[in-house]
């Protein structure tokens, strides 16, 4: 995403000439560095401001910096698209997503940190996802009724349109022409908690306001600077206080198990292996799961192959699914139970089950008719062939 390093206060601390390139070498030299599939993070906080640098593991190039800010909110979020951009500025390797927050039906843009460490994002994915605003344009006011004098609207008008936890897509219509039009949200909440943060570190003196606001999709920490906020109304910031304003959100996926980097066990193998189905052009990921030796049976052609590379480009030639869907499976005749993958093609309908070792990976892969088993599907699945791509 693009790098707000004045909501950080950094733009007031370092030449602007040399503050990307100063924050890339120390984040590549004091940060941790957590593989994805394809690409790798190194990761480095200052205090709770977080830097990511992103690196192609096939150039070994490193990509521009994100800036995050670490907080105690996270979402859970069902995947709706991908967010293309005609003239996209953000970083290449940082995923643009529309997503559903904590099962609402509102529709939001955020951008994914550490994306390459989740096995999937194609429509319908659910995903845990620590969340931040930076805000671009903010406005505080005491009360409420001085806002709504602001937007000259009849109280029953104000009422419907800037409720107290108001978030919404700034660009409802689809029609921005810039990235940050199409990424931005607009808020409207009261504050229910306010910090102030002095970050002193690495000769850095920064200051830093954090907002816990009370959205209608969840609660949302809003990051920025005193500067940011007009002078007359800097002491209105205060809880209690009204904030409103437009802003980018920032997600990140390295949170819990994910420090570690990406999982391999049967649900997260089974959804890579979905997603490549899916998207042909992720197929090189499947190299981290796949063994030198394992097995792929195929009834739908009816072939036998072993070799991760020999599977990769098998899979390759495979036509997209119709759908494809996860479900718990039972054997009528052994009553064996195992997670697997439904897919449909036409008229016909597939499992695909995997066989792991001790360390997460494939020893065998299996598509066989759905004989002789009893199956249903379960809360993660998607049952439509779409993309849903969103394109300003």
């Amino acid at each position: 995403m693009p790098a707000l390093f004045s909501n950080v206060s950094l733009n007031k601390m370092v030449d602007p000439k040399d503050i990307v390139k100063s924050f890339v070498e120390l984040t590549v030299k004091k940060g941790t560095k957590v593989d994805g599939y394809n690409d790798s993070y190194f990761n480095y906080n200052l205090s709770a401001v977080q830097f990511v640098v992103s690196c192609n593991e096939k150039t070994k190039s490193l990509n521009t910096l994100d800036v995050h800010y670490i907080s105690d909110n996270t979402w859970n979020v069902e995947v709706v698209g991908d967010i293309n951009c005609t003239n996209e500025i953000s970083n290449g390797l940082t995923k643009r997503l529309m997503v559903k927050p904590n099962g609402s039906d509102e529709e939001l843009p955020l951008y994914v940190l550490n994306s390459d460490l989740l096995p999937s994002y194609l429509p319908g994915e659910k995903l845990e996802l620590q969340v931040i605003a930076f805000p671009e344009i903010i406005k505080v006011f005491e009360y409420d009724e001085d806002f709504r004098l602001t937007t000259k609207s009849t109280k029953e008008v104000y009422d419907d349109i800037f409720a107290d936890g108001t978030i919404n897509r700034y660009d409802e219509e689809d029609e921005a022409t810039t990235e940050v039009d199409k990424m931005q949200i607009f808020f409207k909440s009261k504050i229910e908690k306010l910090e102030k943060i002095d970050v002193v570190e690495n000769n850095l003196d920064i200051h830093i306001m954090k907002a816990t606001i009370n959205t209608s999709v969840g609660k949302l920490d809003l990051v920025f600077s005193p500067e940011q906020v007009a002078e007359s109304n800097i002491e209105d910031v205060k809880e209690g206080s009204i904030v409103t304003g437009f802003a980018l959100i920032s997600a990140d996926t390295m949170i819990d198990e994910y420090c570690n980097g990406i999982i391999k066990d049967e649900e997260h193998n089974l959804k890579l292996i979905r997603n490549v189905l899916h998207n042909h052009s992720e197929k090189d990921k499947l190299s981290h799961i796949l063994k030198e030796d394992t097995i792929f049976n195929s009834e739908i052609y009816n072939e036998t192959i072993q070799g991760s590379k020999e599977i990769i480009d098998r899979l390759d030639l495979y036509d997209e699914p119709n759908k494809s869907n996860y479900v718990t499976t039972t054997n009528i005749d052994s009553g064996e139970s195992k997670y697997a993958l439904l897919i449909s093609n036409d008229d016909n309908d597939y499992l695909l089950f995997l066989e792991l070792d001790e360390d997460g990976l494939v020893n065998k892969m299996v598509i066989t008719n759905t004989k002789p088993y009893e199956y249903k599907l379960i809360k993660e699945f998607i049952n439509k062939k779409e993309t849903n791509n969103y394109y300003a």
